[in-house]
């Protein structure tokens, strides 16, 4: 079991096996259940984000990882 801010999470995602990156390869780790909506909508949320502006606003948190080469 883990637990985040205080909070114990009781489903983990975590497998024994790690995944071996290839140049190209893209992620997006997010928060507030994001994967669960359609491309979309959170195209339509992130939208939304952005429009407001806030500059101390802290309930999103989206992060993308793009794997290049040297060349990249």
């Amino acid at each position: 079991m883990s637990c985040a801010v205080g909070y114990s999470l009781e489903q983990l995602d975590c497998p024994d096996e790690s995944i071996q990156l290839q140049r190209g390869d893209r992620f997006v780790l997010a928060s507030d259940g994001i994967e669960n909506l359609s491309r979309p909508a959170i195209e339509s949320l992130l939208a939304a984000i952005e429009a407001q502006a806030s500059p101390r606003q802290d309930n999103a948190t989206i992060v993308a990882l793009f794997v290049g080469g040297e060349d990249a």
